[in-house]
Order: C-alpha cells, then sequence, then structure tokens
C-alpha cells in the first residue's frame, strides 16, 4: 500500500473564506468523524471518536498541515506504519487494492493523534508549543469596530509568515492536506499498468516559486483591498462633518430620506410643520453633499445603512471638535468683553452659566435685564416667574447684547460673540479676532488658500469654509454656531438636547424659522440683507462668485474686445 500526500484544489478556496481554520476544521471532523470508522464486524465504534476530544482540540489546523508535510517525506518503514495506523483506524479500507483518496480531516481524531505522535512528536521540542494559539485570544477591551481591521492585518501577516516560510525551506504548503492511500508493492509491473494514472513529478523549487508567487498575489489583493476600505471610511466620515454644522443639529439622515422617500409616495398629501421642516433639511443635505442622492440611490439595502452609519461619526465628530474648541475660546472672549471680576477658566464648566455674573448676562432672555436683583435671584432660583427656555433670544444673539423690548429684530443676530463662535468654526480660531467693522478686511478663503501654498511656512489646516465650499453665510450655519455659543457659556459639561428648560433643538428651529418662515415680502428682504451682512462680516467684500457669464459680457473688458471687432470688421468691409 502506499500513501502520499498532495494538496487539494477546493480546500484553496474554502481555507481563503475560513477566519479560524482550527475551529472549522474540527467541526468538519467531529460531524464525518462517526461515519468514517465503523468496526469491522459492522458495529459502530461506541466511544473511540468521540470521547477523545481534548486529542483532536490539541490537533490544530496548522498541525494538521504539518502532519501531511511530514508524511510527504516518509519512505521505507516509517512509511509502513503510518498505513498501519490508518488501516486500524479505518479498517474499511485495508483490503482495498485501488488508490483511494481521504481527506485528513475524515480520520477519526485518535487516528490523527496517533499519525502525529509516531511522525511529528519525536521531531517536536517542548518550546514550539508556544506557537499554539492559546485561550487568551478575545478582544482585550478592543472596541468592536476595530476587530475587522485586527482580523485583516492578521490575515495579511499570516500569509507573510508563509511566504517566509516558503522561501526558507523552499517546498510547499498545502493549503488542506489531504491524504491518497493505495497500492504500495514495488511490482514493476504495477507500476507500468497505473503508468497512466501516475502523478507528473516537478520539482519541489518550482512547486514553492508557483506558491510564493500565489500567496504574493494574494497579499496584494488583501493590501489593496483594505487602502480602498479606508479611503472610502475617510472619505464619508470626512462629508459627515458638514451635516450637523449646514444641514440639521439633531435630525438624523434616515428621517431625512424617509420623509423624502413619503412625499415621493404619497404626493399630494397635506404635511406638518414638522414634515416641512425635515424635508428642507433634506433638501439642503443635497446641496451640501451633492453626490448623496445618486449615490443613495445606486446603494442596496445593505450598502445605504453603512454609508449613513459613517456620515454620522463624521457629523458627531465635528460637533464634538467644534464643542471642545469653542470651549475655551469662548471663555477668553467673555473675559474680555465683559471684565468679569473673577476670570472665567477656559477648562473649566461648573462656574459657568448663571451662577456666573457675565456668563448670566450673556445667557439672560432678551425681555429681562440681569442687572435687576430680583430678575437675577429669581433666573438663580429658577422659579416660575424667570423660566428660562428656548422661547426666549439669548441677550449674546444682540448687538452689544442688550435687545430693544419695543423692536426685537433689531440687532438680532448680530452680536460680536456670536460672530467670532461663527469665524472659529467655519474659517479658523485664529480668524475670530478680526470681526471689527463691516467686512473690509482681506478674503479669509483666499488668505487661507495662499497661506497653505507658501513654502516658506509649515502646513496650514485647510479651514471648514473652503472644505465644505461654504461661500456665503446660511441660515442653518448661523443657527449652528449660536447653539454652540449658548452651551459654551452654560455649566453643563456634556452636550444634550434640553439643559433644564431650554430645547437645544426647538431653539435651533427657531433661528431656522426666523429666517425662512419670513411673514412677508418686507421681512424676506430684511433677512436677506442680514445675510448679505453675514458674508461681508465672515468673508469679506469678494463678490466673484456672482459674476456670471452675464455680468461679465455687460463689464469694459468685454465690451471693448466687442467694439474691436466691430470696427475690424467696418475696416475690411470699407476696403
Amino acid at each position: 500500500m502506499a500513501l502520499k500526500a498532495k494538496p487539494a484544489k477546493e480546500k484553496k478556496k474554502k481555507e481563503k473564506k475560513e477566519k479560524a481554520p482550527v475551529a472549522s476544521t474540527s467541526k468538519a471532523a467531529a460531524s464525518r468523524a462517526p461515519k468514517a470508522a465503523p468496526a469491522a464486524n459492522g458495529n459502530k465504534c461506541k466511544t473511540t471518536t468521540k470521547k477523545p476530544m481534548a486529542e483532536d482540540d490539541a490537533l490544530s489546523f496548522e498541525q494538521k498541515k504539518d502532519l501531511s508535510e511530514a508524511i510527504t517525506s516518509l519512505d521505507g518503514a516509517k512509511l509502513e506504519k503510518v498505513i498501519q495506523i490508518i488501516h486500524e483506524g479505518v479498517p474499511e479500507i485495508r483490503d482495498s487494492t485501488e488508490e483511494i483518496e481521504l481527506e485528513i480531516d475524515i480520520l477519526p481524531p485518535h487516528v490523527l493523534t496517533k499519525l502525529y505522535n509516531f511522525v511529528l512528536r519525536p521531531l517536536r521540542q517542548p518550546t514550539q508549543k508556544r506557537n499554539r494559539t492559546g485561550k487568551g485570544t478575545g478582544t482585550g477591551g478592543l472596541k468592536r469596530k476595530s476587530m475587522d481591521e485586527t482580523a485583516e492585518a492578521e490575515k495579511i501577516r499570516k500569509l507573510e509568515e508563509r511566504m517566509r516560510l516558503f522561501e526558507d525551506n523552499n517546498i510547499a504548503t498545502p493549503a488542506a492536506p489531504v491524504l491518497l492511500v493505495g497500492d504500495h508493492s514495488s511490482d514493476s509491473s504495477s507500476d507500468d499498468s497505473s503508468g497512466s494514472e501516475a502523478d507528473v513529478q516537478t520539482s519541489p523549487h518550482a512547486r514553492a516559486k508557483r506558491k510564493i508567487a500565489a500567496l504574493v498575489e494574494e497579499v496584494e489583493i488583501l493590501k489593496q483591498d483594505k487602502a480602498t476600505k479606508k479611503r472610502i471610511v475617510t472619505y464619508y466620515v470626512s462629508q459627515g462633518r458638514a451635516i450637523r454644522r449646514m444641514v440639521a443639529l439633531y435630525t438624523s439622515i434616515e428621517d431625512m430620506v424617509d420623509e423624502n422617500d413619503r412625499r415621493c409616495e404619497e404626493s399630494g398629501t397635506d404635511c406638518t410643520k414638522e414634515q416641512d421642516r425635515i424635508q428642507r433639511s433634506y433638501i439642503e443635505l443635497a446641496k451640501a453633499l451633492p453626490w448623496f442622492h445618486d449615490k443613495l440611490a445606486s446603494f442596496d439595502h445593505e450598502e445605504s445603512p453603512d454609508m449613513l452609519k459613517k456620515l454620522k461619526r463624521g457629523a458627531d465628530s465635528a460637533r464634538a471638535d467644534d464643542t471642545a474648541t469653542l470651549k475655551e475660546l469662548v471663555a477668553s472672549w467673555v473675559n474680555i468683553e465683559c471684565h468679569p471680576t473673577t476670570l472665567i477658566k477656559p477648562d473649566d464648566k461648573h462656574h459657568r452659566g448663571f451662577a456666573n455674573d457675565a456668563c448670566g448676562k450673556l445667557l439672560c432672555p432678551a425681555e429681562w435685564r440681569w442687572d435687576d436683583p430680583i430678575v437675577r435671584a429669581g433666573i438663580r432660583d429658577r422659579t416660575t416667574a424667570f423660566i428660562v427656555s428656548e422661547n426666549s433670544w439669548p441677550s449674546f444673539m444682540y448687538e452689544n447684547y442688550q435687545a430693544d423690548p419695543k423692536n426685537l429684530e433689531r440687532g438680532l443676530m448680530k452680536s460680536k460673540l456670536l460672530v467670532m463662535g461663527f469665524k472659529a468654526i467655519f474659517t479658523s480660531p485664529s480668524s475670530a479676532n478680526e470681526v471689527d467693522g463691516d467686512g473690509d478686511g482681506a478674503d479669509i478663503l483666499e488668505n487661507n488658500q495662499r497661506a497653505r501654498k507658501r513654502s516658506d511656512q509649515g502646513k496650514v489646516k485647510t479651514c471648514v469654509a473652503s472644505i465644505i465650499g461654504m461661500r456665503k453665510v446660511t441660515p442653518r450655519a448661523i443657527a449652528y454656531a449660536a447653539c454652540q455659543i449658548r452651551f459654551a457659556l452654560s455649566n453643563i459639561t456634556s452636550w444634550r438636547t434640553v439643559d433644564g428648560d431650554f430645547d437645544y433643538q426647538i431653539f435651533w428651529d427657531n433661528i431656522i424659522d426666523f429666517f425662512e418662515d419670513a411673514p412677508g415680502p418686507a421681512a424676506r428682504a430684511r433677512m436677506d440683507k442680514l445675510l448679505e451682512w453675514w458674508t461681508r462680516k465672515v468673508f469679506g467684500r469678494n463678490h466673484r462668485e456672482d459674476l456670471t457669464p452675464d455680468i461679465v459680457s455687460q463689464m469694459s473688458v468685454s465690451t471693448l474686445a466687442t467694439q474691436r471687432k466691430l470696427m475690424e470688421d467696418a475696416a475690411f468691409d470699407s476696403e
């Protein structure tokens, strides 16, 4: 009887899909072993194949591959002993005269253990047991989202290790061990008669080279896939950073998509004010992310949630970054603007809010005066007569931080602190100090682009407005800045929707309604004028984006070109 070991093509594909070869092969062996080792008299083995589970677990997938490789190099008495062990464990193939192909996983566990002990155990050193993966291979407290990257990196590492072993040993490792058991007689006539079915021998070096080439290709594919996935994730997260700033502070992307779908399916139906707000948010989302609508339509039901999840991650991270930035900046601005007796610490929020006179004056509703001791005490004691809610405009939103009770629109949304907060978020923290005047300064975006191109200075961070293509101030961006400023002035330490009696979601809605739900043409004109003032304050008096082809065609350069052409035509006609 002869015994050989060679790789199986089908197993190669299986190995690529298996994340845990040890568990997979153990499961396959456990499911097939009872059928592979019945007794010679037809009775099934009672517990011989099932009981020694510890031995089966000890023989890992890698050990099975090592066993197959070692058997390949055996000859003489040792090879006969291997065949004898297999025949004792699988009696039904003992009398077979034909070559039989057996997957090593089909062999009963106790047969594999005997083979391993006979072939490899004498060659193993005790220290080699350390190579075996133990039980302490859990996540170690890692977050769930990092496990895919870790598994992918581990797979690449293992493939590269196999490549190194191939190069060192100059042999090919089978993807899954297969045993061929057949006639092992040395009769030359038998060899001649079966010559047409004999293997065509190739050199180990040639096989190793082909195996290494296949592994190199697989490693490269894995690395490319990993890089592609990382780029896609980075892109979606980066694009998502504009959502809270430009679209909606709290409304989820899923709700926006659902409302737009509902309107497409139920056109003509009446909508609530809240549904109208959500739909307007979807329209702004399509403006902020022009690719989003078409990309969403092209995705299947499994890809869409993954993209939305990454966009949300970017949106929430941007809000957290802005909150951390303004926490320190607002403290320094209030110290400069209000000159409090006790300076506000940039890293402390517990002593802000209405407990602090400077912050309390800025947070005080426009209909009350903070200097009144009764008002101040009522707000601090949270009496029913002085409820601070989103239904009042805070004083920090007014020019000079003071409202006109007879005309509450005058000066609203024009405070210096609000403009500084907006510029810190969308242009840069350093540009927030340049808010005096009426937009006569240099173009912020142009300066940012030139600074990044200069070779004589370090790396300059691209401002948010340049990244998202903002050239004009929008109501939703103002509302976002107002909510961030209000939170920075308060004494709450973590972002939340409701602070006491103050609801940030409704506060954001009130600001959007102030701009977008004007009661008539006159109010609409005032809102347009206010937004123009904001654009000048933030971006300067740059109107290049308003230079449409029609406007340019009426300017002197274009007019002169037209006149010269007419004069040339007239001269040609006169000749």
